[in-house]
């Protein structure tokens, strides 16, 4: 299987958003949760309220080639106007 190319996602988990770069939905989901459990949010093995849909204003943001975590969408923002 080809790598696939990572796009952007907006994830809200319990309440708090994030932009996610990550080939699939569901892996954006994945990412955003780690990112919200290594916060000090939620208990392993819980999965928390997710919503997530795609973020295509932010597709080509330097931040896609980074590895996957979560980012405020402000950050994501800032990055974009560097360029």
């Amino acid at each position: 299987m080809a790598d696939q190319e990572s796009v952007a996602w907006h994830v809200e988990v319990d309440s708090m958003t994030c932009i996610v770069f990550a080939p699939t939905l569901a892996k954006a989901k994945w990412v955003a949760v780690k990112g919200y459990r290594d916060a000090g949010y939620g208990r392993k093995g819980e999965w928390p309220p997710i919503s997530a849909g795609r973020a295509e204003r932010f597709d080509c943001s330097p931040l896609r080639n980074q590895p996957p975590r979560p980012w405020t969408e402000d950050y994501v923002l800032d990055m974009g106007r560097d360029q």
